[in-house]
């Protein structure tokens, strides 16, 4: 008799794209099993019976998995990142005295950039499926007071497969990101990313980012998708305001139509910089985004206070020459 407590997701980093590995990450958060399987497709015929008979067929073979909803870490964030916008080539060390690096993910503009693709793991202790090709299709983080910024993903992936679970594994040290240890800033499309905090102000927000992956069914031989394409991303969200003069200002940009350079930006425990030349003396987790206001809600009320709330879309910024950005400083030198 299977027991929901024995869920578990791990991830398994591939070498080349679509030939499953053996998962090395064990992924912290409650575990799902794999969803959107193919509908088996069932023949209309005539052939003298009045019901239906038993020919069908499964024209393709597809899978995912939908990641609930779960405390984002400045670890575990790096997977959803690396399958969802792109592999990071480029990872630097923080500086000063820390064993602390950097990790920059920007979504696709102009040339779609590379992507790391996944196997994973998902079961309980009855039966162990598995996923290759994997990527993150839509991912979303959301925060307010006095919790933890959340985070949910849905991975696609070519097929679902029974497998034997990976063995030996252990939770990997992970750190949550607080939303009270956040801060909000927003500057003219002129001005310098982070150069404005709005204090005493930021109640809440969310997002979510569609990554644009899209997979590519072809005549192939297979069932499965052979490769995958960015078509664009798009990411949309709202931020939640205390409504005093940084509440009705953004009124004012709505009305304008005016372009903002907002950053959501979150530390954690300190990196151990001791020297000179550390970029973060803390784990940091930002969210850089150039956004248009598309509407205002009414005012609404918490313990009988007003706030508002705006929507949002991100857009690309010819002057800040981004669309957005993720920011990632952890102890980590390598996605593990």
């Amino acid at each position: 008799m299977a027991i929901t407590a024995l869920r578990k997701i791990t991830l398994g980093r591939e070498t080349n794209a679509g030939t499953a590995v053996a998962t090395t990450a064990v992924w912290r958060g409650p575990a799902s099993t794999f969803g959107e399987l193919p509908e088996r497709v069932m023949v209309n015929e005539n052939i003298g019976y009045m019901v239906q008979t038993d020919r069908g067929y499964f024209p393709t073979a597809s899978s995912a998995l939908a990641f609930p909803e779960t405390e984002a870490t400045f670890e575990q964030i790096l997977h959803v990142f690396e399958a969802g916008l792109h592999t990071e080539a480029s990872i630097t060390a923080n500086g000063g005295t820390s064993n602390a690096y950097i990790y920059n993910y920007l979504p696709s503009t102009t040339t779609p950039l590379t992507l790391k693709n996944y196997t994973i793991e998902a079961g309980d202790e009855q039966q162990c499926y598995e996923q290759e090709y994997s990527y993150v299709r839509e991912f979303s983080l959301s925060g307010a007071p006095n919790q933890a910024v959340m985070l949910s993903s849905v991975w696609p992936g070519r097929q679902r497969t029974k497998a034997t679970a990976t063995a030996g594994l252990t939770a990997p040290t992970v750190e949550e990101i607080l939303f009270n240890r956040g801060t909000l800033f927003m500057d003219a499309v002129g001005g310098t990313m982070g150069g404005t905090q709005i204090t005493g102000s930021w109640l809440g927000f969310d997002m979510t980012c569609k990554t644009g992956w899209t997979p590519i069914y072809s005549g192939d031989g297979q069932l499965y998708y052979t490769s995958l394409k960015n078509v664009g991303p798009e990411i949309t969200g709202s931020i939640t305001f205390e409504y005093n003069s940084n509440g009705v200002a953004v009124e004012d940009l709505f009305a304008a139509g005016t372009t903002r350079l907002i950053r959501h930006s979150f530390a954690g425990s300190a990196t151990g910089v001791t020297g000179t030349g550390g970029t973060y003396t803390a784990r940091r987790f930002m969210y850089d985004f150039a956004a248009q206001i598309t509407s205002v809600d009414p005012l609404d009320s918490q313990d009988g206070n007003d706030v508002l709330k705006i929507n949002y879309k991100a857009v690309y910024q010819p002057t800040w020459t981004k669309f957005a950005e993720f920011i990632v400083c952890n102890l980590l030198s390598a996605v593990p």
